[in-house]
């Protein structure tokens, strides 16, 4: 009779027990991934690629699910890329005008996986992307943080918005 009762009283804590657990993890909430974005700005003046650097790291932070990575576009750490080529106008006597021509691009990095077998390993130490986006401008250096804020806007619309909807629709 206590043999019973005992096995009786195992099987219904252990049940109990897993039908807990199991109740327990189809309720967990894994944390929404991020998108690894890297920012990169090429400049004649370093103090001109330092504050675009830092005015374009400080508008992705701002938004939730990005992550700002490095963004040497050598390296594979990104997933998108914020691209900034600057080119400071001057007089032909040398002395800055306050303007420059800026060439913004949006890259979008390609995974290994797409490719076959034999070429994955490549594509994992160089990053393949697709046709860069973006635009050529004529800006006040004294302005780059407005710049910079409309460039991330921009790449939030253009990248951001759909690549959010295609996430939500797996989920």
């Amino acid at each position: 009779m206590k043999n019973r009762y005992f096995t009786g009283t195992f099987i219904l804590i252990t049940l109990l027990t897993c039908g807990i657990l199991i109740k327990a993890d189809s309720q967990i909430q894994f944390a929404p991934s991020k998108f690894k974005v890297g920012t990169m700005v090429v400049s004649e003046n370093d103090q001109i690629n330092s504050l675009m650097e830092n005015y374009f790291k400080q508008e992705l932070r701002e938004i939730d699910d990005v992550e700002v990575v490095d963004g040497d576009r050598l390296d594979t750490q990104w997933d998108l890329l914020i691209s900034a080529h600057v080119l400071e106008i001057k007089h032909r006597s040398g002395e800055s005008t306050g303007f420059a021509a800026i060439c913004l691009r949006f890259y979008n990095r390609i995974p290994s996986s797409h490719f076959k077998d034999k070429w994955q390993s490549k594509y994992e130490d160089l990053a393949a992307v697709h046709l860069p986006t973006g635009h050529v401008a004529y800006h006040p250096i004294s302005d780059l943080d407005t710049y910079c804020k409309e460039g991330v806007m921009d790449f939030e619309q253009k990248y951001l918005v759909g690549m959010r909807y295609l996430k939500e629709r797996r989920q």
